[in-house]
C-alpha cells in the first residue's frame, strides 16, 4: 500500500487478511516482485479514469517491477464479493505526470532500464525565488535501486565507456521516428533536440537535486563526464520514463 492515511490504511489490511491476503511492506527484489499487487491512493482526471495521486517510492518501485498497480476499489469490490477479483479493470491508468505505466510495467517486466550504464551524482540546486519549494524526489540510493530494478548497470566512477551496441528493448516512439530519420542522414552528430544522436547508447550520469552540499555534481565533475563523452540527464527523465512505461525523450529537450 502508499499513499493512504494511517486510517485507510487499517481498514485496507483488514479487509486483505479476511481474504486471506497478506500485506508486506516492501517489494521483494527479482521477478517475484511481479506477484505482488500494490494498491496505490488514486485521484479521478477529467475523463474518469483513475491514477496515482503521487509518484511515491512504493508506486515507482512498482512500476519497475511489473507488479499489478491497482486502486483501492479492488480491495473494496472485493470484499463485498468474498472473493478476490480480476485485477484487470482495477489497474491504474498511470500517474499526474504520464499515463501509460503500469500497465507496460507488467508487459516489459523488470527491463526498463536494460542496457543503460548510470552514474548518480548529487547536484544542489538553488530555489527559485517567489516559488514555493517542491517536494524531494528519491535520494540517489533509491534511484540506484530503481535503476537495478530496471536491468541497469550502475557505475561507481566515471570513466570512458564505449557506446552499446543495441538499444534498450523499450524506446518511445518519439526516439524510434528520431532513430529512423538518423539512419536517413547521416551526416549529423546530433539531434535537433540537442542530444547526441542515438544518446540512449551512450552512458548517462544522472544528476540529483539535494539540499545536501557533500558530494554535489561540481563544475568539474560535469565537465569530465563531458569530455568522457557522457551524456548528462536529471533524474526527473528517469522518473518520467517509469511514468511512462518507457524511455523517454528529456522534457528540457523537446521541441
Amino acid at each position: 500500500f502508499t499513499g493512504f492515511s494511517r486510517s485507510d490504511l487499517h481498514q485496507l489490511k483488514q479487509s486483505v487478511n479476511c481474504l486471506g491476503g497478506s500485506a508486506v511492506r516492501d517489494l521483494p527484489f527479482g521477478r517475484s516482485a511481479a506477484e505482488t499487487r500494490v494498491v496505490v491512493r488514486t485521484t479521478t482526471v477529467s475523463d474518469c479514469r483513475q491514477i496515482a495521486g503521487a509518484r511515491t517510492i512504493k508506486y515507482l518501485d512498482a512500476v519497475l517491477a511489473g507488479a499489478w498497480v491497482l486502486s483501492p476499489d479492488w480491495v473494496h469490490e472485493s470484499m463485498r464479493a468474498g472473493h478476490w477479483l480480476a485485477e484487470g479493470k482495477f489497474e491504474l491508468q498511470g500517474d499526474t505526470a504520464k499515463m501509460g505505466g503500469p500497465s507496460r510495467g507488467r508487459q516489459h517486466g523488470p527491463e526498463l532500464f536494460a542496457g543503460f550504464r548510470f552514474h548518480f551524482v548529487a547536484q544542489v540546486r538553488k530555489p527559485k525565488k517567489d516559488c514555493c519549494e517542491e517536494a524531494e524526489g528519491p535520494a540517489p540510493h533509491e534511484l540506484v535501486r530503481f535503476a537495478r530494478r530496471a536491468g541497469a548497470e550502475v557505475m561507481d566512477t566515471l570513466r570512458k565507456l564505449p557506446d552499446a551496441k543495441e538499444d534498450p528493448p523499450h524506446l518511445a516512439d518519439e526516439l524510434l521516428l528520431s532513430k529512423r530519420k538518423r539512419k536517413r542522414s547521416s551526416n549529423s552528430t546530433k539531434e535537433t533536440s540537442g542530444l547526441p544522436s542515438f544518446w540512449w547508447r551512450k552512458p548517462i550520469m544522472v544528476t540529483v537535486p539535494s539540499k545536501v552540499t557533500k558530494g554535489r555534481a561540481s563544475e568539474r565533475t560535469t565537465r569530465l563526464a563531458e569530455e568522457l563523452g557522457w551524456v548528462i540527464l536529471p533524474s526527473s527523465w528517469m522518473l518520467d520514463c517509469i511514468s511512462g512505461g518507457e524511455v523517454c525523450l528529456p522534457k528540457d529537450e523537446k521541441g
